[in-house]
């Protein structure tokens, strides 16, 4: 698969009718399609790691996950349509 708008397209399309915006139901399955839509593979094959464990790093000294979760699966989309529509 070679990156185009078409493939562009159609993440942004099956994200508006799957991804609902959990995180642990939608994470793996949009970056998939994202980086699918990008000619990878998939997320792994594209070098994405998937909530890497930090230990000692939660609240309580615990293990915690490296993860971000302050840009939506939404403001993703509407960033890609922006550039990929003109």
């Amino acid at each position: 698969m070679t990156v185009n708008r078409e493939n562009i397209f159609q993440f942004i399309n099956f994200c508006r009718s799957h991804i609902q915006g959990g995180e642990r139901g939608d994470a793996q399955p949009f970056l998939g399609g994202f980086f699918k839509a990008f000619a990878y593979e998939g997320a792994l094959q594209a070098g994405a790691k998937f909530e890497l464990p930090i230990p000692k790093s939660s609240l309580r000294g615990n293990t915690g996950f490296a993860d971000r979760d302050d840009i939506s699966s939404a403001e993703i989309l509407n960033i890609l349509s922006s550039i990929y529509s003109g």
